[in-house]
């Protein structure tokens, strides 16, 4: 069905119903194709509705294959396609593949259900004085700042999380953080 494509006018609808079947692949599984983008190819290569959705699915499909894979080049690309698919049509999508690729990558990882990400933090020491009549009390805290990305939401959004520690606290936390870190160590060298 890819072979349709050859019917294109232009490179743009070629790129078009590339970035298109990747949508696809990405929040359908490779399953689903709208409506709209149906009929805009029908009428771009003048073909049934029908054939218009299985080349975005039969696209979708080989860019979802790819997404899994690794592959390092153009050339590497052009072996996710059918043998019978024209060789100048294999060229073609390939190349434009590949210069979505790394893209279109980090864009269906962030549309992975996943948890919430840490990207900074910051912290800082505050001593909080208190007194009563017979002693005065001066007790330090950490204060931690962490700023997390949330996966459902925009890549640029991201949630602040305030917490404030004492030095018990603290240690407890750094000695749990410690045995996490042994814990991948001696996962990454065996």
């Amino acid at each position: 069905m890819v072979d349709l494509l050859l019917k294109s006018k232009s490179k743009e609808t070629i790129i078009c119903t590339c970035q298109q079947a990747f949508l696809s692949a990405v929040q359908s599984n490779g399953e689903f194709v709208s409506e709209h983008a149906t009929k805009w190819l029908a009428g771009e290569l003048e073909i049934g509705t029908k054939d218009a959705k299985d080349v975005f699915l039969e696209l979708a499909k080989i860019i979802k294959e790819i997404l899994g894979g690794n592959p390092q080049d153009n050339q590497a690309l052009i072996g996710y396609f059918r043998e019978e698919t024209p060789e100048n049509l294999k060229a073609g999508l390939s190349k434009t593949i590949g210069q979505n690729l790394a893209t279109w990558r980090e864009e269906a990882t962030n549309h992975q259900v996943s948890l919430p990400r840490l990207k900074e933090f910051d912290w800082r020491i505050d001593v909080k004085s208190g007194s009563d009549a017979l002693t005065r009390l001066q007790v330090p805290t950490c204060l931690l700042e962490l700023k997390v990305s949330q996966p459902e939401l925009s890549r640029e959004k991201r949630k602040v999380h305030n917490l404030e520690m004492t030095k018990e606290n603290l240690d407890t936390m750094l000695l749990g953080l410690n045995k996490i870190r042994e814990q991948l160590s001696s996962l990454t060298t065996t």
